[in-house]
């Protein structure tokens, strides 16, 4: 007999994370995976199984499947129905710890159709996969393709359960029922939007045990079915139930600039908004670079000071909001904005990576102690990628899985973070057949007001692309500007690189500066000049220098300075063009051309040094 070898895996991953209107429900929906992925290894392995991906389940974030060896003495079928039922039991408690804080708020009657819409969704919605093969030392890599072969059949045969989603859409999916209960409306509908009103007015309520009255969107706006209420309501999350807001990741970079600067100027604003009854969530970043603030960061936006907002998104009465408060508050933050010397940036990015080719990676061990190696590397990478992203930079991890990562960061770090872990993953990770690992990235630049669901599309889109259009080992970048053309930009990361510098990140900070080394109109003169001369040839490198030098400040760079910074531009624009005539074929007259994609990289660049400004 030989040992057995199981594949468990739990969905839906990808839609069920992305169903979000915030950054919380985004990250609590991969914290609800995590605890159910945790819970199954661990049954697995208390009934006897060695766990070998992922090698350490004590980490924040786990992907969403487990491998593990049994041993020919063990009843394989019955360990995996075993980590099943753990992994439901798991989503149940999830599921059981929201519904008694919903109704500790309002009370609902098992007859109620409240009660059938949840029951529905929470038995319905999780999707559990296994699949077990024959394996031993001898043919472990045959085992691991046949377990793997087993269970991307099973999810193709998968079965689904009918459902009546009638009614009231939720908010989030916008397929699934919303949760309602009667209340003497005799149009669903607008039983719904009763329903979360008041339940939104409840935890508004200043004397509730459960006061947080950023919750929920208030007169019904914001209507959630089972799923996004579990997401949302449920307690047994890791940080205290905290992760900031999109508005609190774009501000983050602003709260550095403002350590050691304006702490006076920020205690005298505190008190404004304590007079004012604004909410304070408490600080979910966790970089130290940080100034003190407890307050959310859409609180550093002067368009969060007015009436409507602090009404709409804090639930504080308009009479509560006098002229005098208001205007005060307005004031200390202006006298904030000048204690710092800038305002703060209203743009934030998405970060999503993914090893390249890391099925075939993970199909080559020829061992369990092989897969053991590689799950340990991409443990460490999870662990560094992560305090990367927290701890040197200031933004927050969503989830770092094997080798998938999804992070948001202020706009001014999304780069340097990036390429910080893409070259970790290189450090982490063993050479497969004589090529070192590669990772690719998506980084999507999004105001921090608009739709959270949106940007997401677009950063995985932004992966995606990176992989397909730039080859693998590349970075692509989308910028989702408020007004005009946004920017869709992509490179290899070795591409305009020197001594570790990158030239993007440069030219961003010739672009800063009062007065600033480049005039920022540079972008769209060299976008002008690609309109002619398509090839980075001689005419296009003679070009670049005298544009370099008539655009350069009050002589803030050097001749030799010019024509070195020129010269690197030609560079990655000849870099850029190579590449997109191996990916499209030389003789393909409509492939993309390097000159233009260089000029959208200075756009960027411009972009970037403006804080996501004209």
């Amino acid at each position: 007999m030989s040992d057995s070898l199981l594949i468990f895996t739990i969905g839906p991953v990808q839609g069920y994370i992305a169903e979000a209107r915030r950054a919380h429900d985004l990250w609590a929906g991969s914290q609800i995976l995590v605890g159910m992925l945790r819970r199954a290894a661990q049954q697995a392995a208390q009934q006897g199984a060695r766990i070998i991906y992922p090698a350490d389940l004590s980490l924040d974030s786990l992907p969403n499947r487990f491998v593990a060896q049994i041993p020919q003495n063990k009843d394989a079928q019955a360990i995996a129905q075993a980590a099943e039922r753990a992994a439901r039991e798991e989503w149940r408690a999830y599921a059981q710890d929201a519904r008694t804080r919903l109704i500790a708020q309002i009370q609902i009657s098992p007859d109620w159709e409240w009660a059938k819409i949840w029951e529905r969704q929470i038995e319905n919605h999780l999707e559990v996969y296994w699949s077990i093969a024959s394996v031993s030392e001898s043919n472990y890599q045959q085992g691991y393709s046949t377990a793997s072969a087993a269970l991307g059949a099973r999810k193709e045969s998968r079965e689904f359960t009918r459902a009546d989603e009638e009614g009231p859409k939720d908010s989030l999916s916008g397929r699934r029922a919303a949760l309602w209960v009667p209340s003497g409306e005799q149009d669903p509908t607008n039983a719904a939007r009763k329903y979360w009103a008041d339940l939104a007015a409840r935890f508004a309520d200043p004397n509730s045990h459960d006061y947080i009255p950023t919750i929920l969107q208030h007169d019904g706006r914001e209507r959630l079915d089972a799923i996004g209420a579990m997401k949302r309501f449920s307690r047994a999350l890791p940080y205290g139930n905290r992760f900031p807001s999109v508005s609190s990741i774009a501000a983050a970079s602003f709260r550095r600039a403002a350590k050691g600067k304006a702490e006076d100027a920020l205690n005298t604003y505190a008190k404004t908004l304590n007079a004012l009854g604004v909410f304070r969530p408490g600080d979910a970043l966790k970089c130290n670079q940080l100034v003190s603030w407890n307050f959310d960061g859409d609180t550093f936006y002067l368009d969060t000071l007015t009436e409507q907002a602090l009404t709409t998104d804090y639930h504080i009465p308009p009479e509560k909001i006098t002229p005098a408060k208001l205007t005060a508050a307005q004031d200390a933050l202006r006298e904030v904005y000048q204690a710092v010397g800038q305002s703060p940036c209203p743009y934030y990015a998405i970060l999503v990576m993914d090893g390249d080719k890391m099925g075939e990676r993970v199909g080559a061990c020829k061992s369990a102690q092989e897969h053991i190696e590689l799950s340990t590397q991409l443990d460490e990478f999870a662990r560094t990628a992560t305090h990367i992203i927290e701890e040197e930079f200031a933004g927050r991890v969503v989830y770092a899985g094997g080798d998938d990562l999804l992070a948001l960061l202020p706009l001014e770090d999304a780069l340097p973070a990036a390429r910080m872990i893409r070259g970790q993953f290189g450090e982490t990770q063993t050479a497969h057949e004589n090529k070192k690992p590669t990772i690719s990235a998506g980084i999507v630049l999004a105001h921090h007001q608009s739709p959270l669901s949106g940007a997401l599309r677009a950063a995985r889109e932004a992966q995606e692309r990176a992989k397909q259009v730039y080859g693998r080992n590349a970075l692509c970048i989308a910028a989702l500007k408020r007004s005009g053309e946004p920017i869709q930009v992509g490179a290899q990361w070795d591409f305009g690189v020197q001594d570790d510098s990158f030239l993007i990140t440069e030219i961003a900070a010739k672009f800063r500066g009062t007065p600033a080394p480049l005039a920022s109109k540079l972008a769209f003169d060299v976008l002008s000049e690609t309109r002619a001369l398509v090839e980075p040839d001689d005419a296009y490198a003679a070009r670049l220098r005298w544009l370099v030098q008539r655009h350069t400040q009050h002589n803030l760079l050097t001749a030799e300075e010019q024509q070195e910074f020129a010269n690197r531009i030609v560079q990655m624009a000849h870099d850029l063009d190579a590449l997109f005539a191996q990916q499209y074929g030389q003789e393909d007259t409509e492939r993309p051309r390097g000159t233009f994609e260089m000029a959208q990289w200075l756009l960027l660049a411009r972009f970037m040094a403006q804080g996501g400004g004209a």
